[in-house]
């Protein structure tokens, strides 16, 4: 019996130009990477200011003795005045066409690479970022992006930009081998990813009030639902959502006075 558990977080920002990047290094400096479907693993130099190669190339035929005087942007244009040329000027030869690279670099923030949410960390021996090493989960797979929460349970995270907000997605599954009781299914799928969902919350949290200001997080919409695979479904109750919201202001506030 699958159990699913979706719990949304709506805050009212808006995103504009290269706000993504912007973010995209705050993420990095909390400990996020936002990884695509299909990375496999954590790629490299994709967050904060990184130095990029561009190569472009031309295409260019020799014309009346003026070498690479005519200069197209695509090798089918070329091919096309090269056939032209041949018939117009048959006993000049073929006209070869000649491909021209070059090269610039670019010193630029780094957009996001996706949208699935990825615990991070330095690793000083390899001088790589990886997967952080957490009690709050078993692994991490980039096969289906998920956090794995035991045996039987799993949890994927999502960061997506909209139109005029910004949303943070979970979606917890559970794999029962039987039909669960009520505080079975919220054991599970609430008081188990609880504690993860806290941390990544006030991650991302911490990253938007730094482009945006200590305020920005504070008009959000929570949309929380359980449902199973007989697609029965059900809203959270208002304790379940404040749970949550307790846990992450629980997880701050111990880490303030660390910092003490």
């Amino acid at each position: 019996m699958l159990y699913t558990r979706k719990y949304a977080i709506e805050y009212d920002i808006t995103m504009n130009g290269k706000d993504n990047r912007t973010l995209n290094s705050l993420f990095q400096r909390e400990g996020l990477y936002l990884a695509g479907k299909y990375d496999g693993k954590i790629h490299q130099d994709t967050q904060g200011l990184q130095t990029v190669t561009h190569t472009e190339t031309m295409y260019a035929i020799t014309l009346n003795g003026v070498e690479h005087g005519l200069t197209f942007e695509y090798g089918s244009d070329a091919r096309k005045a090269q056939s032209q040329l041949v018939k117009i000027f048959p006993d000049e030869g073929l006209f070869p066409i000649d491909s021209i690279e070059t090269t610039s670099e670019e010193t630029d923030l780094m957009p996001m690479a996706g949208e699935n949410v990825v615990l991070s960390q330095w690793n000083d021996e390899t001088e790589e970022v990886e997967v952080l090493e957490s009690e709050l989960y078993d692994s991490f797979s980039f096969y289906g992006c998920y956090y794995k929460l035991g045996e039987d349970t799993t949890m994927n995270v999502k960061f997506n930009q909209k139109v005029n907000t910004v949303k943070l997605i979970f979606e917890i599954e559970w794999q029962a081998d039987k039909v669960a009781r009520k505080d079975a299914i919220e054991r599970r799928l609430v008081e188990r990813p609880l504690e993860l969902m806290s941390l990544i919350i006030l991650k991302v949290e911490n990253a938007l009030q730094s482009q945006y200001g200590i305020d920005s997080t504070v008009n959000q919409t929570v949309d929380c639902k359980f449902e199973s695979i007989n697609h029965t479904s059900s809203e959270c109750s208002p304790d379940i959502i404040q749970m949550v919201k307790d846990a992450k202001n629980e997880l701050k506030q111990q880490l303030q006075e660390e910092e003490e």
